[in-house]
């Protein structure tokens, strides 16, 4: 009975280790005091608490491996006046490029207030102690941490980012608040981060997702498995940028002679890689190979190189999911790469998913300007609206020879005020397959839907799956100049209101083209089903259990003698006046159930 109370009195006992509370650390201080105190009790104590309080810093706070630091409410960390320095709060590790792990702060509504001095120096280490790192608060090369309820708002900051993650893995980021001019969030080469409950404004970038850039990264490894929920990205119209920048680069070799362009990336023979700055002279040809070990290096050439982390040949972006995200203001998320018209071969980004997202206040830019060589993108259990703009919509292409694999629109409610759902308008850009389902949108508008007007550009495939469109007078697909050509347009369960045009053919010479429609409702009050209004087409219209309506023209027109239009309807329904189902002899119909009057 001795040994049980004693054990049972040793359990009662166990008490958890407290929080230091560091008895320097004063309000009344010099900011050189508070920075010798708080470091001071970071890197003696497990856990620190500080009290509420503004405290002038005239340095960074560095944050060891194995440590929380606790906040109470009504905490400030302010920059103190006359002090040239860039980070208020970063990893220790930083100062010695080595991985920390097992941090964790409690901010409870800290605020990090930069106090008007936007400090940073792109090559001053004392300033900016790792290259091109320049947030306010920066984590770089952090393992399993976790960072909560923290605010900034700095509208005139013009330099700085606000919070910067950097080769860091399996961070969790809740509660966060952030105002400010320049970029808010990038997140470069990391992995396995979740953002919950946050709300990043800015007038620049408000997120920048990827590496490979060297004006920001110091990384090129991968981007990979990124989750924001519940969040809010803002980003007003004052000085460019995007809500989401996705980033991702594929370079070459080194090479003597080459011109490398501002931005651009190379891997050296010594096996380092090797990135140039933004707006570091322009154009250069090269004639001397970089080789150093550390920072950045001017050859004889004139081009400045930045030694970067990393190996190899790209850095991608995958696995990125925004889920019950509110965009705010008029720029477009962009899915964006760096990589010449030489390297544009292989997919850098892929899997970028928008779950629930919302437009509040309406949309006037298209939601993805594509730039690169893209992978899947997803965009599922939305209400969207687009304002009245001339240009605007899902999707459109904002650099030559750019392409995407797929594109998912699942279970959304959309209203496109605009001209374009999807624009295609520029040399050598791809979309291989563009899926819709389960999804009501009313394209109100007065021109094409789904446009293609470059003859370069392809357009593979176009499914529908339980949809209902409403266009009012306006052509739903323009086929043609490599847009869903051959047998790849498939409607099934959709139903069509008030369209002008289903298919239209307003491009001559255009390939033989099938489309395909199953089980569908086609309401075209305003003029036609097919339209074929340019010599040398050829289409193949294959319906069948479909519903068809009176239209006011005809079903089926063809004006061409150089054109063919073949029909086939079975299971159809429909009361359609005998002289409104073909324009002519010009349309072969090859068999059709249809009820004439």
């Amino acid at each position: 009975m001795k040994g049980i109370n004693i054990s049972i009195g040793i359990g009662i006992g166990r008490k958890r280790k407290k929080y230091y509370t560091p008895k320097n650390l004063l309000t009344t201080n010099s900011g050189a005091d508070n920075v010798t105190a708080l470091n001071d009790a970071l890197t003696n104590h497990r856990k620190v608490l500080v009290k509420a309080g503004t405290y002038n810093f005239n340095n960074t706070i560095w944050i060891p491996s194995n440590t929380e630091l606790k906040c109470e409410s009504g905490v400030t960390f302010q920059k103190e006046t006359g002090s040239i320095y860039c980070h208020i709060i970063g990893n220790k590790g930083m100062l010695t490029n080595t991985t920390d792990a097992n941090i964790k702060i409690y901010g409870n509504g800290l605020n990090l207030d930069i106090n008007d001095i936007d400090s940073y120096s792109l090559n001053d280490v004392t300033i900016c102690p790792i290259l091109r790192l320049r947030s306010v608060f920066q984590f770089h090369q952090v393992d399993e941490f976790i960072i909560d309820n923290i605010y900034e708002n700095n509208p005139d900051r013009e330099d700085q980012f606000f919070m910067c993650y950097s080769a860091c893995h399996y961070g969790k980021i809740s509660n966060i608040d952030s105002t400010g001019a320049k970029d808010n969030c990038p997140i470069l080469s990391c992995t396995d981060l979740e953002f919950t409950n946050c709300n990043f404004i800015a007038s620049d970038d408000a997120m920048f997702l990827g590496s490979g850039y060297p004006n920001v990264s110091v990384s090129v490894n991968n981007t990979e498995r990124i989750t924001l929920t519940d969040t809010t990205i803002g980003s007003p119209a004052l000085i460019g940028g995007y809500l989401t920048r996705t980033y991702g680069a594929k370079w070459g070799n080194w090479t003597n002679g080459k011109t490398y362009h501002d931005n651009e990336t190379c891997l050296a023979s010594n096996g380092v890689v090797y990135g140039r700055g933004y707006n570091t002279g322009g154009d250069k040809v090269a004639s001397v190979e970089p080789t150093h070990a550390t920072g950045a290096v001017t050859g004889a050439d004139g081009i400045e190189w930045w030694k970067m982390d990393g190996s190899g040949y790209t850095t991608k972006v995958k696995d990125i999911t925004f889920k019950n995200i509110t965009f705010l203001n008029e720029k477009p998320s962009v899915v964006f790469s760096q990589s010449y018209d030489e390297y544009k071969d292989e997919v850098l980004i892929d899997n970028i998913v928008f779950d629930n997202i919302i437009f509040p206040t309406g949309y006037d830019k298209y939601m993805i300007s594509n730039l690169s060589v893209t992978g899947n993108i997803i965009i599922k259990n939305s209400t969207l609206y687009w304002a009245n703009m001339l240009s605007a919509g899902i999707l459109t292409y904002s650099e030559l020879n750019s392409s995407i694999e797929k594109i998912t629109i699942d279970n959304c409610n959309l209203t496109l005020l605009a001209t374009k759902f999807i624009n295609m308008t520029l040399n050598n850009c791809t979309l291989g397959e563009l899926e819709i389902k389960n999804t009501i949108a009313n394209l109100t508008g007065t021109s094409i839907v789904f446009l293609n007007t470059i003859t370069t550009n392809v357009w593979t495939k176009l499914t529908t799956t339980d949809c209902e469109f409403t266009k009012i007078g306006a052509v739903f697909v323009t086929h043609g100049i490599g847009m869903l050509l051959g047998d790849n347009t498939i409607y099934t369960r959709t139903k069509f209101i008030s369209l002008e045009r289903l298919v239209s053919m307003p491009y001559a010479s255009t390939p033989s083209v099938t489309v395909r429609v199953i089980d569908c409702e086609i309401d075209t009050s305003i003029a036609y089903v097919v339209a074929i209004t340019k010599a040398g087409c050829h289409v193949n219209y294959i319906s069948s259990g479909t519903k068809y309506i009176d239209p006011t023209s005809y079903l089926f027109f063809n004006n061409q003698i150089a054109g063919d239009l073949d029909i086939n309807l079975s299971n159809s329904s429909g009361t359609i006046t005998p002289a409104k189902v073909r324009s002519s002899n010009k349309v072969t119909v090859t068999a059709c159930d249809l009820d004439y009057v």
